[in-house]
């Protein structure tokens, strides 16, 4: 007898007997979950003839490796134990999920151990990959160049059963799924699992199952059972368990700050660079206004741009000239107007591989023309401070990427020339998964940079911002600081050792996701930024304005656009985000952890926290630009979550203690918008009345402090961001 302990787990592999029982001793009645794979579904998603899974954590030494597993059985249950539409699709996509942490992390895999078995297993495989077209012995026999009398013998010597009795049960299974797990026509089911007419597919389920297909759906569909198991005393219990796991989880988690730590100088890199736009968008008012109202609620020290050496700045390369300098001057002096330091990007443009096409002279001249003008017109004082970001935005691996050494080199030298204090970095580097050839690259340009920059989406492949294509999305969180420490490694390797630049980054690089104007953005922006610190110098978030965006949704309130503020300036959950970040500038951290910052200088302390909330899987399966504004809310479940902290030595005395948050009632257009009903056909008094009623909300207490310790207890909502600052304002009076 094996001994499980509550969160114990058991896989029991195909031909083993055992038995579940219960001790009298169990009180409450234990819960057990009991997840069945069929052969065909293993057949699909393991390339292996024979598999064992060795999963048994009652024999465990340490409980990491099951982590991941027991959060998986936790979300297919609580998709479960969903009372709304959501519960059958959600269930789907997590018990997936379950069953691929159980093949990276529990499975042997057996391959055959003669040429006869490795022939069959190739077989069968084929059919398993194959079932759903017209199958037929012969066609398979003159696949593998095999006599169609011995196919059949070979497949009932490793199945048991001759070759279209293995063909019908691998279709029954596709079919219970279909069946259990989708809403499609029982038509669509018989012509998806590979039958030609309805009559076949009811004679085979009767003699497989012993039921008719609607039968079967109505015993065994998982909206059904979802249905029942909410509604059952079983899955009331597990709602209630798993409520109580999660206080008792939070009680412990109460955070006890020193105050009297000294902590180390916070270097602001959330608001070092921002990018604003081209050349071209720079020259629009409403644009110019937007970000003059950004950098009056912020204070970036960066505004970074590009297309300056293309034909929007009437820059024509092939020549090497600018028919005037007028309008590359207009966007300059926009940026510098509302006190940004202009980044200059070189190669980031409409087509950036013309930059490297022309003539080598050409790009020399427009070059000098640039730097002789800017140094010229606004001095060597000012350009000074300027940054220099040359990036290559091809293949790594193509010619071109030497072309682009060459030109880097060149570049490099010009502004050295002016003054060797003038910064100049690249290359834009995306994820590479090759860390060879990232090192080999970065090695190979080490010596013209005084930075690297990269640029950080969540996304697999390389896939560059703007595209319209709809590359892989990356679920898991920590793509970020997996991100850099991947360059980081690479460099070195290389023996680089100089600062990293993420100059663009974001959750998306979709310019019509509404998630974009959700509290999630907000979120998702502190919690990226916390997890930068001391990891970067400094990061660009993509990007500033709507109104790059907003003729996607032009009749729309929102766009689903990357901007802080909407195109009627009405600032976003993003825009306050990076406001709480901004005030912990000139502090010392004190403490930090995946979901709160606490810094301090003379009589004030600030508390900056979160509780992220990611999307549901159904956000990922799904084109970003598809949802509509009804579906965004339902994205999100309504976790809350207790932040407690205990400060202690603190100073005696009064204190002002002001909450500013920003949450599902106050702080975030997309919510007020929800009240609306999202109308699309709004009045300017409408606008107005929405924009008053997104700012964030403001608490105010004040509190005499006698023993040196203060708690703060805050219960919030999902993706509910918060800024609580502790303000000393006398002695305390005896």
């Amino acid at each position: 007898m094996l001994p499980m302990a509550a969160g114990d787990v058991l896989v029991a592999n195909k031909g083993d007997q055992f038995e579940l029982r219960a001790t009298s001793t169990c009180q409450p009645k234990p819960l057990l979950f009991l997840f069945e794979i069929s052969d065909s579904l293993l057949y699909q998603a393991v390339d292996a003839n024979t598999i064992i899974f060795r999963c048994c954590s009652s024999h465990r030494g340490s409980s990491d490796e099951f982590e991941g597993l027991i959060e998986a059985i936790r979300s297919v249950l609580d998709a479960m134990a969903l009372d709304d539409q959501r519960g059958s699709f959600l269930l789907f996509s997590n018990i997936y999920a379950l069953l691929n942490e159980l093949v990276l992390r529990f499975a042997d895999r057996f391959e055959a151990v003669n040429p006869g078995e490795h022939r069959a297993w190739q077989i069968l495989r084929y059919m398993g990959a194959h079932y759903r077209e017209r199958l037929t012995l012969n066609l398979v026999a003159n696949r593998f160049y095999l006599d169609p009398a011995y196919l059949s013998r070979l497949i009932r010597r490793e199945t048991g059963i001759n070759f279209k009795a293995h063909l019908t049960q691998m279709r029954i299974e596709c079919a219970k799924r279909f069946l259990t797990q989708s809403s499609m026509s029982i038509a669509r089911v018989a012509t998806e699992c590979g039958y030609t007419n309805l009559s076949s597919f009811n004679t085979a389920c009767n003699r497989l199952l012993g039921m008719t297909p609607s039968e079967y759906r109505a015993k065994t569909s998982i909206t059904a059972i979802a249905k029942d198991v909410s509604a059952g005393e079983e899955s009331h219990r597990y709602q209630q368990l798993r409520q109580r796991e999660k206080i008792r989880d939070q009680m412990r988690e109460t955070r006890r700050i020193d105050m009297a730590m000294t902590g180390d100088p916070l270097k602001p890199i959330w608001t070092e660079l921002l990018n604003i736009g081209s050349v071209r968008e720079l020259l629009h008012g409403h644009i110019k206004r937007q970000i003059a109202f950004i950098q009056g609620q912020i204070a970036f020290k960066y505004g970074r741009m590009w297309g300056l050496f293309g034909p929007e700045a009437l820059c024509d390369l092939e020549k090497g000239e600018y028919a005037n300098f007028g309008t590359l001057d207009e966007a300059l002096d926009a940026v510098i107007e509302v006190g940004l330091i202009p980044w200059i990007v070189i190669g980031k443009c409409s087509d950036p591989e013309r930059l490297y096409e022309c003539e080598n002279k050409a790009w020399q001249h427009a070059l000098s023309s640039f730097l002789s003008h800017v140094l010229d017109r606004y001095g060597k004082q000012l350009i000074v401070r300027w940054r220099i970001e040359m990036v290559f935005e091809g293949d790594p691996s193509s010619p071109q990427f030497d072309i682009y050494r060459d030109r880097l080199a060149f570049t490099r030298k010009r502004i050295k020339d002016i003054d060797q204090a003038m910064l100049i970095g690249g290359a834009g580097f995306q994820q590479l998964s090759d860390e060879g050839k990232l090192s080999e690259r970065i090695k190979s340009i080490a010596y013209l940079l005084d930075f690297v920059s990269l640029k950080v989406f969540p996304y697999s492949g390389s896939s560059e911002v703007g595209e319209q294509r709809h590359p892989m999305r990356i679920v898991e969180t920590g793509v970020f600081i997996e991100s850099v420490q991947r360059v980081r490694a690479a460099m070195m390797h290389a023996g680089v050792s100089v600062p990293i630049y993420v100059t663009e980054w974001s959750n998306t690089i979709s310019t019509e996701d509404l998630i974009n104007d959700t509290l999630f953005k907000g979120c998702f922006i502190i919690k990226t930024c916390i997890e930068a610190i001391d990891s970067v110098a400094g990061m660009g978030y993509w990007l500033a304005s709507d109104w790059y965006s907003a003729e996607q949704r032009s009749g729309s309130l929102l766009t689903g656009g990357p901007g802080l503020i909407t195109k009627d300036r009405i600032p976003k959950p993003a825009l306050s985000a990076f406001g709480f970040l901004a005030e912990l500038t000139e502090r010392k951290l004190i403490f930090k952890s995946e979901d709160c910052l606490i810094c301090q200088r003379e009589g004030d302390s600030s508390i900056l926290g979160f509780n992220y909330v990611q999307p549901e899987k159904t956000y990922y399966l799904k084109d970003e630009s598809s949802f509509q504004p009804g579906e965004v809310l339902s994205l999100f479940k309504e976790e809350k979550k207790r932040c407690s902290f205990l400060l202690t030595h603190l100073r005696n005395g009064a204190y002002e203690i002001r909450t500013y948050s920003c949450d599902a009632r106050y702080g975030s257009i997309f919510n007020q918008w929800a009240t609306l009903g999202f109308a699309k056909h709004l009045r300017r008094s409408d606008i107005e009345y929405l924009k008053n009623n997104s700012n964030m909300h403001m608490e105010l207490e004040e509190r005499m402090i006698t023993d040196g310790v203060c708690r703060i207890d805050r219960l919030a909502g999902a993706n509910e961001f918060f800024l609580i600052n502790l303000r000393y304002c006398a002695k305390t009076n005896k």
